[in-house]
């Protein structure tokens, strides 16, 4: 099983995924800024 925190700021929101011991598997940051965003 794995778990997901997401920690939502101002600015950029935060996300991790860690497995069933608690050790981070994988951790993201994303901007939230318009100007930052990549768009396809």
């Amino acid at each position: 099983m794995f778990y997901l925190g997401i920690d939502q700021h101002a600015h950029q929101i935060t996300i991790s995924l860690r497995d069933e011991s608690g050790d981070i598997v994988q951790a993201r940051q994303v901007s939230t800024r318009p100007e930052r965003l990549e768009c396809e």
